[in-house]
């Protein structure tokens, strides 16, 4: 897949693979108004059952919202979809100036930058301030 910032990712498995995941991350999304297979959003649906983490980074809140794991709930997304985003998804509060929101079981993201943040705030969660001080140089 070439991603429009002109590098490619290389998918190697399917979404079999989200049965044993225990973080989900959508690293965005190519154009918000796509809609998400089905395939995808029952096997997201079907790891947040489990007891996986859903992770939206950027455009990738779109299809974490799709599967209406979000509703009643917080989120944001890059500011320039913002408000597409809080139609298409009325039961999403949309909160547009923060850099992340972590829902517990469900996090999203703004812009790249802020998706950085995002995972180091994740980092910090699961390995201790100590792990996301040494990826940031800090």
């Amino acid at each position: 897949l070439r991603t429009t910032v002109g590098f490619e990712l290389r998918v190697t498995r399917g979404l079999g693979v989200l049965r044993h995941a225990d973080i989900v991350i959508v690293p965005s999304w190519r154009d918000p108004q796509e809609a998400p297979p089905e395939a995808l959003i029952q096997a997201m649906r079907a790891a947040h059952r489990r007891g996986a983490r859903l992770v939206g980074l950027c455009l990738g809140a779109y299809p974490v919202a799709a599967t209406g794991l979000l509703d009643g709930r917080s989120a944001t997304t890059h500011w320039s979809v913002a408000d597409d985003f809080a139609q298409r998804f009325p039961s999403v509060q949309v909160d547009r100036d923060v850099l992340y929101v972590d829902e517990g079981d469900v996090i999203t993201s703004a812009g790249t930058a802020a998706g950085m943040d995002c995972c180091l705030h994740l980092l910090r969660q699961l390995r201790g301030a100590e792990a996301a001080n040494r990826i940031c140089g800090s």
